[in-house]
């Protein structure tokens, strides 16, 4: 089972293209057809920021590459990694499955799942391509702040 985790088509401010998107579809896409996963868990916010359905336009993107509808679970409630970690396992029953994000953004997750004291055999990670873009950059500042913030999650 794929676990793709959640972002918007678009930039939140600049509303251009979000390669970070593009790059998790690709991925999933990838591992789904070369037989490396069966199903793909797409855990996002439904309502989020700006009003978009992460899993609807994540599931969308996947549909028209050919993933057939049959193979995609959807998981509005995934509003922060935390909720789609704890979700995979306690509300999906997973157990054994593959994070499909950026590989920033899957030790995150993959840390946070083997320290919630979950019910999981076995978590792995496939990092989507890496988008090079200035705006990229500034992601990659933010996700300093996003590993305080786990921290905390995880003490409380």
């Amino acid at each position: 089972m794929g676990l793709l985790l959640g972002t918007t088509p678009q930039a939140r401010l600049a509303k251009v293209t979000n390669e970070f998107f593009t790059y998790r579809i690709d991925a999933a896409e990838q591992l789904y057809k070369a037989g490396k996963i069966e199903k793909i868990l797409i855990s996002g916010d439904e309502n989020s920021l700006d009003g978009v359905n992460e899993p609807e336009c994540m599931r969308d993107s996947l549909l028209t590459k050919g993933v057939p509808a049959s193979a995609i679970i959807m998981d509005g409630k995934g509003y922060r990694t935390i909720c789609s970690i704890v979700n995979a396992n306690k509300v999906f029953g997973l157990k054994s499955f593959t994070i499909i994000s950026q590989e920033f953004h899957d030790e995150r997750a993959i840390y946070q799942a083997e320290h919630l004291g979950l019910d999981i055999e076995n978590v792995q990670a496939c990092n989507a391509e890496m988008p090079k873009s200035r705006r990229a950059y500034l992601t990659s500042i933010r996700e300093y702040f996003a590993r305080v913030k786990m921290f905390l999650d995880l003490l409380t």
